[in-house]
This record gives C-alpha cells, sequence and structure tokens, in this order.
C-alpha cells in the first residue's frame, strides 16, 4: 500500500490522473524561469519553487522571551503522519514584529528544515489552521503565490519520487543531523499544471488515498483475526 501511495503521487505530477480539460490557462504570465518539458502534458511547465513563492523564512530559534505576548509555536514534535497537530503547542512570548514575521497563516506549507531521517527532512506540512500560531528554526515556512500554485498540490508534489530525491540530494548532514536550506528548498523544479487542473488532481489523490486508507484498515483487520 505505501507503494501504491507513491505510484498515485508520481502519476499525479505527469499528469496522468485527471483529464486535461480544453481552454484551461495555462501558468506563467510574467514568469521568467519556466522550462518547457516535452513529457508534461500540455499547459504544464517546469518551474523552480523559489519563482512560485512570496516567501522562505525560518522559523523563530529562541526557545523562550520575556517580552510581548505568549504564542503558540509549532515544532518538529506537533507534526503526526505529515500533519499538523494543534492539542497541546508550546508557547514563547513573542514581540509583535516577532509574532508577525514567524506567523503561519492558512495556505502556508511548514517544510522540515532538520531531522535525523533523511526521509523527513524537507518534507511538506500544510497548514490550514485558522489560530494565531507561530513555528519554530526546524522548519521554513513556504508561503506560495496561490494564483500559481494551489497549496495542497505543492504538497503533493513534495511527496514524489523526483522531489524526494532533489530534497534529499540538496540536504546536508551534521552531527547526525540532515538539514536543507532555503536554497536547496528554492530550487526544486515543480511541475506545474494550469491552476484548475491542480485542484483536479488534488481531490483526485484525496479520493484515491481515502482508497488506500481502507485498504490498510482492512489488511489491519485480517492481520488481527
Amino acid at each position: 500500500i505505501k507503494k501504491l501511495r507513491q505510484v498515485i503521487l508520481d502519476l499525479a505530477s505527469r499528469g496522468c490522473l485527471v483529464q486535461q480539460i480544453e481552454g484551461d490557462k495555462s501558468i506563467g504570465a510574467g514568469v521568467t524561469v519556466q522550462i518547457p518539458d516535452p513529457g508534461l502534458p500540455l499547459g504544464w511547465k517546469k518551474v523552480e519553487l523559489q519563482h512560485l513563492v512570496s516567501d522562505l523564512q525560518n522559523g523563530v530559534s529562541k526557545r523562550r522571551g520575556e517580552h510581548g505576548a505568549a504564542i503558540p509555536v509549532l515544532r518538529l514534535a506537533d507534526i503526526k503522519q505529515g500533519q499538523l497537530r494543534e492539542s497541546d503547542l508550546r508557547e514563547i512570548m513573542l514581540t509583535s514584529g516577532e509574532a508577525e514575521k514567524y506567523k503561519v497563516r492558512h495556505g502556508d506549507i511548514l517544510a522540515i528544515r532538520v531531522n535525523g531521517s533523511a526521509d523527513l527532512v524537507g518534507r511538506f506540512i500544510p497548514c490550514a489552521s485558522a489560530r494565531i500560531l507561530a513555528y519554530s528554526d526546524h522548519l521554513i515556512r513556504v508561503r506560495v503565490l496561490p494564483e500559481m500554485l494551489d497549496f495542497r498540490y505543492l504538497c503533493l508534489f513534495g511527496g514524489t519520487t523526483d522531489a524526494r530525491k532533489h530534497l534529499s540530494d540538496k540536504s546536508v548532514t551534521t552531527a547526525g543531523q540532515r538539514t536543507i536550506n532555503q536554497v536547496g528548498l528554492g530550487s526544486l523544479l515543480v511541475s506545474v499544471p494550469p491552476l484548475a487542473e491542480q485542484k483536479r488532481i488534488v481531490a483526485k489523490v484525496d479520493e484515491l488515498m481515502t482508497l488506500c486508507d481502507r485498504l490498510e484498515t482492512a489488511r489491519s483487520a485480517r492481520e488481527g483475526t
């Protein structure tokens, strides 16, 4: 089932899961760094991530503060199975300037900057919270340009074989920890469909991943009997 999930992501990133609809507008008005790829469907482009975002920002490094307001701060420990867990978050006193600089808003992505596991470093975690939250320096905030990229599609693409290879190659090992920086993250070459197609791909992948969840549940039930 794990291999099936990977196949689903890889096919999605190549335009093999949903039908291309005539009339979809290609991305890229004003984007200069685009690489046409004959292996991609019509209207798709390969674009470096740095040209698809308004912001790449490391998180807050301090572990306590004396001034400002108590703000919940997302850490690696608050990521469970690729999703943010918002219960029992640690709070840090942040000034108004710090709270604004390190704020997470709906539609942001947190990329894992530091981790002991090569499989986890560079992973994209979607943020869909309406709460006032900040994030630690073990994470990098990725704020996409919504007119060009659906943040859910980018999270999906970040799990593909090609993306994982790039992110692994761009990470470095120090004292047993793997680390990726903003430059390595920003150089990720993203296969970008028209925005409407991105949304259809996300919906189809969600549907297929739900099916995989059911298969896993059924397998666990069989093995438990």
